[in-house]
């Protein structure tokens, strides 16, 4: 096969093109890699060059173009099928995950955008339904890394297209200080010290602070939670804050009846660049995924007095660099 092309996004914002990439590194093929810089001027115009459906990643393989992770992760296997379990019923298994991955966790990934190259404080609170996403992937974790923990450090033994798909998570676990229990913990330690998540780190952290120093898998990667699965602590909205109000945490008053409204009047805000990817300021309320084409949204009360200051819905409260 001819020198195949893939087309990535911004390392340090791009969830499925960190996945892809990685499912490359496990392959022998020559593979050229462009990055398309999302937040530049008419970035547009450069992805449609490659990808029919306007997101990355793509890629093109003997003048075919593949554009869902999950199907490039699919041909790359054909040549690699190291990239899945070797078992049929893990394989199976694998795949369901990865689907799962790719196509759910809506709030997770609204909320807890990916952001390899910063680091916030622990949140206060998260909304219900993030929790039930950080909920749901800490089960498919504990459900399976304890069945195959003598094959290896990862989901199914070997480090799988499961835990490729997994990794831009385990880096917003990271990003933002996400308590986890021993179990997962664990795993996320193993999966963000692989040495390709280290190389995906090292080049996101380089494209926005080329002079700093990449985070490493050291002991403030992650925050631990003792005691069970983290939706035991609270059965609506978790407090993470252990019962001491955080200086660096406003906590967000949610109570009120809510409704979803765009509060960008047009263009996308993946084609805004946000502050602190230039130099310092907080993470704007919402900026998503630089992988997908999405609209902004905010939650807004409604019938409020015109005092009322507005809810900005970062996962329940508003993270600050640490």
């Amino acid at each position: 096969m001819n020198a195949a092309q893939l087309i990535i996004g911004n390392r340090n914002t791009s969830r499925w093109s960190m996945a892809t990439w990685l499912a490359t590194r496990r392959t022998d093929l020559e593979i050229e890699e462009i990055v398309v810089d999302r937040r530049a001027k008419g970035a547009h115009f450069d992805i449609g060059r490659y990808s029919p459906s306007g997101e990355l990643p793509v890629l093109v393989a003997s003048e075919i173009k593949i554009w869902d992770p999950i199907a490039i992760i699919e041909f790359l296997a054909e040549v690699a099928p190291v990239i899945w379990p070797a078992d049929p019923w893990q394989r199976a298994q694998a795949r369901s995950i990865c689907c799962e991955l790719r196509y759910g966790f809506h709030s997770f990934k609204h909320f807890l955008p990916m952001d390899c190259a910063a680091s916030y404080e622990p949140p206060g609170r998260l909304l219900m339904a993030v929790e039930r996403d950080i909920d749901r992937m800490s089960a498919i974790i504990a459900g399976h890394r304890p069945r195959h923990v003598a094959n290896g450090d990862y989901l199914f033994g070997e480090f799988s297209a499961a835990d490729m798909l997994l990794a831009p998570f385990v880096c917003c676990f990271a990003t933002y200080q996400v308590p986890l229990n021993g179990l997962v913990e664990d795993y996320c330690r193993a999966v963000y010290g692989h040495q390709d998540v280290q190389a995906w780190l090292a080049a996101a952290n380089a494209e926005v602070n080329p002079n700093g120093t990449p985070r490493n898998n050291d002991e403030q990667a992650f925050q631990t939670v003792d005691g069970g699965s983290v939706a035991d602590q609270q059965p609506e909205m978790l407090d993470y804050s252990g019962g001491a109000a955080e200086a660096s945490v406003v906590e967000l008053n949610l109570a009120a009846e809510t409704e979803y409204v765009d509060h960008q009047s047009a263009g996308d805000v993946a084609d805004e660049p946000p502050n602190d990817r230039l130099g310092g300021g907080e993470r704007p309320a919402i900026y998503p995924d630089s992988d997908e084409i999405t609209r902004a949204t905010a939650r807004k009360p409604k019938n409020v007095g015109p005092n009322q200051p507005p809810v900005k819905p970062i996962g329940g409260g508003i993270h600050r660099r640490r």
